[in-house]
């Protein structure tokens, strides 16, 4: 398998760019806030 070099996107306010092994941390800080966030529409409502 042959892995792409993926690009980084900037604008003036925004930089996106793909991850690396050091953004681990604050990647798994983001997910265990999210996952602790109440979501404001009942389940199953994007499938309707």
């Amino acid at each position: 398998m042959t892995v792409l070099p993926q690009p980084t996107c900037r604008t003036e306010r925004l930089s996106l760019r793909p991850f690396v092994r050091s953004d681990s941390a604050e990647v798994q800080r983001i997910a265990v806030v999210k996952a602790n966030s109440p979501h404001p529409d009942p389940d199953g409502l994007a499938a309707a």
